[in-house]
């Protein structure tokens, strides 16, 4: 393997890798700040209902019960505060999700080069993100079938070229020992006497 270890950083070019997928994750996070929002809300104009409350408002003063005054005020007041929380709130679940998503990016990448029997293919992740032993374990699992792969194709190509059957045999063992290292499925055994299937 001809893999070298990047000593940059990797950084992802883009924040939205999976638009399906992480827009997805994003509107989650914006409903479930909205719900919180608005069962604080709730509660706190339940629990000050009763009480009345004077304001001044544009030269006025207006007497009400404290949780309709209170939720009119929140409302004409502070909407753009509102508007500037939900941009973060959205703006922080890209971030957030960023990490998430894109590990999982990278593991679909790495298993496509592998459905194509490229096993030269190392997954490299940012500090910040999830799943980074998952990462890790995938690396250690390629490297070692890599290894498997490569001590059959030698045994192979040894036993291919002795004219000798004690080698020819003594390669072929080798080859089965690796390949018994393995839990294969049933219907990919080999089908002479040895094998139960």
């Amino acid at each position: 393997m001809a893999n070298i270890e990047q000593t940059v950083p990797y950084r992802r070019k883009k924040k939205l890798i999976n638009q399906e997928v992480q827009g997805r994750l994003v509107f989650h996070s914006f409903i479930l700040a909205l719900i919180t929002l608005v069962i604080f809300a709730g509660v706190f104009l339940y629990i000050s209902s009763e009480n009345l409350v004077i304001s001044y408002n544009q030269g006025g003063l207006r007497v009400g019960k404290s949780a309709l005054m209170l939720l009119s005020q929140l409302l004409e007041s502070n909407w753009i505060t509102m508007v500037v929380a939900a941009v973060l709130i959205v703006m922080l679940s890209i971030l957030y999700t960023h990490r998430l998503v894109g590990p999982f990016y990278r593991y679909e990448k790495t298993m496509h080069a592998l459905l194509d029997k490229n096993l030269d293919i190392h997954v490299m992740l940012r500090d910040k993100d999830e799943f980074r032993s998952l990462a890790d374990d995938f690396n250690k699992f390629t490297a070692a079938l890599s290894r498997d792969l490569a001590a059959i194709d030698g045994s192979s190509r040894a036993a291919a070229t002795s004219d000798d059957v004690d080698r020819i045999r003594k390669h072929l063992q080798s080859i089965s020992d690796v390949v018994g290292q393995y839990r294969l499925k049933k219907e990919n055994r080999g089908t002479d006497g040895d094998t139960e299937g």
